[in-house]
């Protein structure tokens, strides 16, 4: 007798752990579209105390701060409750790890990663902080034992290396790799250059984590695919055909690649001349073994923005609801029952970045604070070396 697939979503599967629904997601289509449905999301939630939201990142003059948004939950997380002061985030993973640099009191920055929730932390060693970081991702390989990678796109000059390339100068970025299962930073061997002139680089929006690959665009609409597993890359021309088009909205157009159920998908954003009514598509993008990347229009939404009309798409952050943000609130919208919702006053003349995370209560086990081990020794050798150092001084007094 088969189990139908209603109770087994929705009595089963919503109490799991995160990791559980990301395997069940591999069974079929099916479930895997289920669980990106609102109601799922929710109870799963509600039922499992998931907590779901945005760390937001701002910048005042060489001054972080961070703030925190929930998502489907009152959860309220600090990172100033548990970790150094002025800590700036550099990047996240799906299930609630965050990568930051403590630069608080030390010429060289350190590396962390912690877990806000349960409000554990520890030091990681340090990539060539000689090289300016261009990109960097993280991503989670598994949770018992915690295993993750960091990504990490460098190079010595701000926005790119030169190289010489069939007389032509292209950009090119060295690629750094950290496996917490090994401990070390590697250095991948072969450079990644830009295939067309000094003129093309990464796009500046974030890069975005699916399954096993980084994607982002450079500035001449190129796909770029990094292959974590593989460590290997690629450039894709993409024919955009229908995409990012409407002929009512040639001036006002906005794009970005998103998730959307565990696929990549492109995000674009018309707007009209005053800036309030605001037309969505949502293409996913997909390729088979030996055929080309196709285009698939998912949904097309439209909107409107009363309260902060010139407002800026920052996140898709599920199937349904989206987070923009305008002069000074970060505002949700929900496409499902056309509801708008202010979720914080913010100063957008600062400098701000967002993270998306989803994560459990549950500690980590043998993730220790190291960054607090190592300043309670380092302060135990000073008192040491200070006490042998009275000691021989009272001696040359006694002689």
């Amino acid at each position: 007798m088969e189990l139908p697939l209603d109770i087994f979503l929705y009595e089963i599967l919503c109490r799991a752990s995160l990791e559980t629904v990301a395997r069940c997601r591999l069974v079929s289509k099916e479930v895997n579209d289920a669980t990106y449905e609102s109601y799922f999301t929710q109870l799963f939630h509600k039922r499992t105390n998931i907590t779901s939201g945005i760390h937001i990142l701002s910048q005042k003059r060489s001054n972080y701060y961070t703030n925190y948004i929930s998502i489907h939950s009152s959860a309220k997380l600090s990172l100033r409750k548990f970790l150094p002061p002025n800590i700036r985030i550099e990047a996240a993973t799906k299930q609630g790890l965050l990568l930051c640099i403590d630069r608080s009191c030390h010429i060289i920055p350190k590396y962390l990663v912690c877990k806000p929730t349960t409000q554990q932390w520890r030091t990681i060693p340090n990539p060539k902080t000689r090289f300016f970081t261009q990109k960097i991702m993280m991503l989670t390989i598994g949770s018992n034992p915690l295993r993750y990678k960091i990504i990490r796109f460098s190079s010595r000059n701000f926005g790119g290396d030169s190289i010489k390339y069939k007389s032509k100068i292209h950009l090119a970025f060295r690629c750094e790799v950290f496996d917490s299962k090994f401990w070390v930073w590697k250095l991948l061997e072969q450079t990644i250059s830009l295939p067309s002139d000094y003129e093309e680089s990464i796009d500046y929006r974030s890069m975005i984590c699916i399954s096993r690959y980084i994607y982002a665009f450079t500035t001449k609409k190129r796909l770029f695919v990094f292959d974590i597993e593989n460590e290997k890359w690629e450039f894709v021309t993409l024919d955009f055909g229908e995409a990012c088009i409407n002929a009512n909205y040639n001036d006002n157009i906005s794009y970005q690649l998103v998730e959307y159920g565990g696929k990549l998908g492109l995000l674009c954003v018309f707007k009209d001349d005053d800036f309030m009514y605001h037309l969505l598509q949502l293409w996913t993008i997909t390729k088979k073994s030996g055929t080309p990347w196709s285009w698939s229009l998912q949904k097309k939404d439209c909107f409107e923005i009363f309260e902060e009309p010139y407002s800026t798409l920052v996140k898709f952050l599920d199937n349904h609801l989206a987070m923009t943000m305008g002069f000074y609130k970060i505002i949700f919208h929900d496409f499902m029952i056309s509801i708008s919702k202010t979720k914080m006053e913010i100063n957008t003349m600062l400098n701000n970045q967002f993270f998306q995370v989803e994560s459990d209560w549950l500690p980590v086990i043998k993730f220790v604070n190291y960054l607090h081990k190592e300043w309670k020794l380092c302060m135990k050798v000073v008192f040491m070396q200070f006490h042998l150092w009275s000691l021989a001084l009272r001696e040359s007094c006694d002689k």
